[in-house]
């Protein structure tokens, strides 16, 4: 049985032989491909067919459109499908480098049963513009799921849902958080799947991210339901924060972060975040009032 499926919730076509050739390109084949048809205007079997043999697929090719709703509805849906103890979600206008399945054969002999969570190195592409943001300086190994997520809210990291591989058991335990537009879902849900614990990075291998304006993260449209789903995130970061064993300074850390938001939430959201923390959350939300004062003044 292969330890790896690769789930591809089909919608656009824009980029998507660049996603199933890179599927085919992979040195090591020992993987799952489960493809989800949205309900999409265009026929991806055509594409499909030209760089995969039958047998090296399962296609599903849906009545009713779920990511029109949701997006998270929609990979639920074909997650339902995998029987692999690994899986990844793989944008439809993303690709991944040919020795991607080869690292995570190679690694997969290293992680540690506590861990649910791989991370390969990102290329981002806004279309014809590629530029490695991520990981430069970083080596193969674990590191702290929380720290990396802070360093994103920062504005310091890039991150998205293609990059990561996860662990089918403990994913069955968490599931997906519900946000507008499934915005932060994949956030979440690495938070969720790590418990606040390890992360293990590689290196070796990465995933080509397309963002473009007709992609969910390169579009300037919904933004009021991206604006939502942003409130709704960092309300249950904090809360999962401060259940957490994290100590004063990596919750100090979020509320001083979490200001990157201001324009998008808006300051009273801010304060209320600042408020799930006490008197901590009081004192620290008082400095950034004092601090915005000055500045205006």
């Amino acid at each position: 049985m292969n330890e790896l499926a690769i789930v591809i919730p089909y919608f656009k076509i824009d980029y998507f032989e660049e996603c199933i050739k890179s599927l085919a390109n992979q040195s090591n084949k020992r993987f799952s491909i489960y493809i989800g048809n949205d309900l999409s205007a265009d026929d991806p079997l055509p594409i499909i067919e030209k760089y995969l043999s039958s047998d090296r697929y399962f296609y599903f090719n849906y009545s009713e459109n779920l990511g029109g709703k949701n997006l998270a509805f929609q990979w639920m849906r074909i997650l339902n499908e995998v029987k692999e103890p690994w899986f990844q979600i793989l944008g439809d206008d993303d690709s991944i480098a040919s020795n991607f399945v080869e690292e995570f054969y190679k690694n997969l002999a290293f992680i540690e049963s506590g861990c649910h969570v791989l991370k390969f190195n990102t290329v981002l592409d806004f279309v014809g513009e590629r530029e490695e943001r991520f990981y430069s300086g970083f080596r193969t190994g674990y590191y702290d799921t929380y720290n990396l997520i802070l360093r994103k809210i920062a504005g310091g990291l890039n991150s998205s849902l293609s990059e990561h591989v996860f662990r089918r058991v403990r994913f069955d335990e968490v599931g997906f958080e519900i946000y507008p537009l499934a915005w932060h879902t994949d956030d979440y849900l690495i938070l969720s799947m790590s418990g606040f614990n390890k992360t293990y990075f590689i290196s070796d291998s990465s995933v080509l991210v397309r963002v473009f304006s007709n992609s969910t993260s390169g579009s300037e449209k919904n933004q009021i339901e991206k604006s939502d789903a942003t409130k709704k995130y960092l309300w249950d970061f904090a809360q999962l924060l401060i259940q957490s064993n994290r100590g004063f300074q990596d919750k100090r850390s979020f509320l001083i972060a979490i200001r990157k938001y201001k324009s998008e939430v808006g300051l009273p959201y801010i304060s209320e975040i600042y408020s799930l923390f006490g008197l901590l959350g009081v004192v620290y939300f008082r400095m950034y009032s004092i601090g915005l004062s000055l500045k205006i003044k």
